[in-house]
């Protein structure tokens, strides 16, 4: 597949505007519409004058006159988009409040809504819209991935065995649509604790090495594992004697040894809420490469991976000011001191299980999705999984390397940061468990 332009950067979920910020931009444009009807009236008395005076110049009564109403209709624009997704946040807070049985909250919300719809019925009907819209653009790059159709698991998966399609938890539950993983409810996840209990984990250390910081996004991805490995941690010592951590956890093991941590079952412990024998071992490695309760741990991680890592994240053990996903099964809500980096494909039907995550975006205020599809389909030739491939998102990560969109500020920031150490100590683990 070849690079493309259809590289989507959104700050969250259904909500990718602060309408704060669209109303105050409406109310400057109001402020130079006015300016500029004064100045217009001005120009227009000195037209008359000068005709009075059997003189010609030229004034610019018309294109004044232009340029206020360009300004007064995008006023209009700005205060209809800022009425369309305030409804969108209510009716998200909404459906939490009902989530919570918040009775006494939820009638509030309720009662606002009904007033602002009554007031803004234009602004309902495009809220609506966009929540559709939203609804169903989580499911079109899957769709057309598979061809138009679900299909079925021995036309996706020619010559695997039972074990091996569970590893991949997200093209199993693919084939069932969507529309299931929504009936399921397991995409948007609270960030609430694992259930259950430590299991016990063996972690060993397959290298120690010293690196360097990464250069950018496609350079932290690519160092999450491929091979024997299933973390990798790095160590970095700053200037001030302080250390930060970078851990990289590897994604669903295929086929593997009844001993994998990373298997199939750990994919579904994970997605339905469960602590997972690669959760523990993730943590065993943190452990062992030296982070102690309430160091500083940066996340990354793919696939299976990017559910451990998130996890880790909101368990609150470290603190975490960024997590890095790419092609993630679900999408936790981390809390606002964690920058969130959300890269999915539209077309990767593990990212479909997330199901668009949470419609107002987790994270911090920088926090992005960034999102894009593949060119081509099963009906073209393409493997089911193939827009899930780890190798796939390093490509995506590169767009967003060499993307200009400011939203990428403070992730280049965040990459900097980590350039600023003087050493880097780097620990790849591997791990196994009773059979």
């Amino acid at each position: 597949m070849s690079l493309n332009d259809d590289l989507e950067i959104r700050s969250g979920g259904v909500i990718a505007v602060d309408t704060d910020d669209l109303r105050t931009a409406a109310a400057r444009l109001r402020l130079l519409v006015d300016d500029g009807e004064e100045l217009h009236a001005r120009l227009a008395e000195i037209t008359d004058l000068l005709r009075d005076a059997g003189t010609w110049q030229f004034v610019p009564v018309g294109e004044v006159a232009a340029a206020v109403e360009d300004a007064a209709s995008l006023a209009r624009g700005l205060q209809s988009m800022a009425d369309t997704y305030e409804l969108v946040e209510l009716w998200i807070q909404i459906e939490v409040a009902r989530a919570a049985n918040d009775a006494e909250r939820l009638a509030v919300l309720t009662a606002v809504s009904a007033t602002l719809i009554a007031t803004h019925p234009e602004a309902a009907a495009r809220a609506a819209g966009e929540i559709a819209g939203w609804v169903t653009g989580r499911r079109e790059g899957v769709v057309a991935q598979l061809g138009g159709s679900a299909g079925s698991l021995g036309y996706l998966m020619p010559g695997w065995s039972l074990r091996q399609a569970a590893g991949i938890v997200g093209g199993a539950l693919a084939l069932v649509g969507t529309a299931a993983v929504d009936g399921i409810g397991r995409g948007a996840v609270s960030g609430q604790p694992l259930r259950g209990e430590p299991r016990p984990i063996s972690v060993t250390p397959l290298s120690s090495t010293r690196g360097a910081a990464p250069s950018g996004l496609a350079d932290l991805a690519s160092r999450i594992p491929r091979s024997e490995a299933r973390v990798r941690v790095e160590k970095y010592t700053m200037a001030d004697g302080t250390t930060n951590f970078v851990a990289y956890v590897a994604g669903t093991q295929i086929g593997a040894a009844d001993d994998e941590p990373w298997d199939g079952t750990s994919n579904l412990e994970l997605y339905m809420g469960s602590r997972s024998a690669s959760y523990d071992a993730t943590m065993a490695a943190l452990e062992a490469a030296g982070a102690a309760p309430g160091d500083t741990v940066y996340l990354a991680g793919h696939s299976q991976g990017a559910m451990v890592a998130s996890h880790v994240a909101a368990s609150g053990v470290y603190d975490v000011p960024a997590l890095v996903t790419l092609g993630d099964p679900v999408q936790v809500d981390v809390g606002p001191g964690t920058l969130s980096i959300d890269i999915r494909h539209r077309d990767d039907p593990v990212a479909a299980l997330a199901a668009g995550g949470h419609p107002g975006g987790v994270g911090s205020a920088d926090s992005i999705v960034a999102a894009r599809a593949s060119a081509a389909s099963l009906v073209d030739g393409e493997l089911p999984m193939a827009p899930h491939a780890l190798d796939r998102y390093v490509e995506t990560a590169a767009l967003l390397d060499r993307s200009s969109d400011p939203r990428l500020g403070p992730v280049r920031s965040l990459v900097d940061g980590l350039g600023q150490a003087v050493s880097v100590q780097v620990t790849t683990y591997g791990a196994t468990r009773p059979s």
